[in-house]
């Protein structure tokens, strides 16, 4: 319950922030991003980031290597489209197993054909070598070297919050004319105790984008891990 008040205190956060101590990891719906204001994580975030990071690419380890046999998981979800109020869908369930070539990146498998539309559930798992994080992880991992708050990926600027002791979010920003501004979203809660099943799995994750019609509002789907 603790967890979920925290998850919803920060996705107001994007919404609207007007703290007058701003944190300068804060992400914000709206605001653009200053690529000057750029650091090196501090040694708290750094610790979140390696133990984060352990855990992902720990979790990935064993599914690479669930050859023949899967799990099966239970999501409750809900959904929020631009200028409108959440609302709950149906919970979901799914299957992991290894992914067809080793290394790639696992996904979920709906346990149903009459609930599989992507829009509604976010398959990918998030692992260490996902495109948005491998990069922080990379350094965090095998090269012992604190990422920046913000790194690039392609044609974006990711910007990244890792908090509390187990959360991450990021959000990656487009160039519009010049300015860095706002593009989609993610937040994510880790499992980070060892001794569980579930170490590395997401227990529960935001996935979501700025309105066009609004850069203060956002779209998103939410699903938990239950």
């Amino acid at each position: 319950m603790k967890k979920s008040i925290l998850l919803l205190s920060v996705l107001f956060c994007f919404i609207s922030c007007e703290d007058e101590q701003k944190d300068d990891t804060a992400i914000r719906a709206g605001e653009e991003l200053n690529v000057g204001d750029n650091r090196l994580l501090n040694d708290d975030e750094y610790k979140i980031a390696q133990d984060i990071c352990s855990a992902l690419e720990e979790k990935n380890i064993e599914i690479q290597r669930m050859v023949g046999f899967s799990k099966k998981f239970s999501f409750s979800r809900s959904k929020k489209y631009c200028g409108g109020s959440s609302f709950d869908l149906a919970s979901f369930r799914a299957s992991l197993s290894a992914p067809t070539s080793f290394g790639e990146i696992p996904k979920f498998k709906s346990s149903s054909d009459s609930n599989s539309d992507t829009d509604d559930f976010v398959y990918n798992v998030f692992v260490e070598i996902d495109p948005v994080i491998k990069l922080v992880c990379d350094k965090v991992l095998n090269q012992g070297k604190k990422p920046n708050i913000i790194e690039p990926y392609g044609k974006y600027q990711v910007k990244y919050r890792f908090f509390g002791r187990d959360d991450l979010e990021l959000a990656l920003y487009i160039n519009d004319d010049g300015k860095w501004m706002p593009y989609r979203f993610d937040i994510f809660n880790v499992n980070l105790n060892e001794s569980s099943e579930r170490y590395g799995m997401i227990m529960d994750r935001y996935a979501g984008a700025y309105c066009r019609s609004n850069l203060n509002d956002i779209s998103y789907i939410r699903q938990t891990l239950l």
